[in-house]
């Protein structure tokens, strides 16, 4: 498989637009994983290529092939399919909608378990644009990044890294060397490496006053996620 991935782990992917989880998803159900989709969007909207999987809608009136919206119901669904499955659930902005954001947290930091125990793999579809900054960076903390089998541990790092400055920037700070370092559980030897490289690739801007130096992602930087 191209991408590395774990079993009983749930792993997010905040651009809809983006191929990899539906890349993701076609290699588990290649190598024999049960593949279902969960969502609100029509069955037709995954072009998945040539794989066989079952869809379930979204659904508060229920009926065939559906999935309950209220989430406790939905996590007793979800609790209910079979070991070695591989699960893609979108339309998370509609379930939070529709349970509130406290409530949908809950649920996904549940599915941790309900993965774990039933070997099963969940990749979540969420649009960064309906949620704000500290709601995604909650999002990220009980689930991990999609990420290729070459990726070392530098680029998990960078990975990371990425993120926090996405979130940062969106609040209108430019993170330091030192903030970074702090909030990743990283040295400064490792922060400074990492942007060094970031800013070589065009990928982030270094603002330097002096010592004092603020790192902003820019517009090649937002495409890496």
């Amino acid at each position: 498989m191209k991408y590395e991935l774990d079993e009983g782990n749930i792993y997010l992917s905040q651009e809809n637009s983006s191929t990899i989880p539906f890349e993701v998803f076609k290699e588990l159900v290649d190598v024999g994983y049960r593949g279902i989709i969960i969502s609100r969007d029509e069955k037709e909207h995954f072009d998945i290529g040539n794989i066989n999987f079952e869809y379930y809608w979204i659904s508060k009136k229920g009926g065939p092939r559906t999935a309950p919206a209220e989430l406790n119901n939905l996590k007793e669904f979800i609790s209910k399919i079979d070991n070695k499955s591989a699960i893609l659930l979108g339309s998370l902005d509609f379930l939070s909608a529709n349970n509130g954001f406290d409530e949908l947290y809950t649920f996904i930091a549940e599915l941790r378990e309900i993965a774990y125990f039933g070997s099963n793999i969940i990749i979540l579809l969420a649009d960064k644009n309906a949620f704000d900054p500290k709601q995604l960076k909650l999002l990220e903390k009980e689930t991990k990044h999609i990420l290729e089998k070459s990726s070392d541990k530098v680029d998990r790092k960078i990975v990371d890294i990425i993120y926090y400055l996405m979130n940062q920037n969106k609040l209108g700070v430019n993170p330091s060397f030192s903030s970074i370092g702090k909030e990743l559980v990283m040295t400064r030897p490792t922060v400074r490496k990492n942007i060094k490289y970031l800013e070589s690739k065009k990928y982030v801007i270094v603002h330097r006053n002096g010592r004092n130096k603020k790192v902003e992602l820019t517009e090649k930087g937002k495409k890496m996620l």
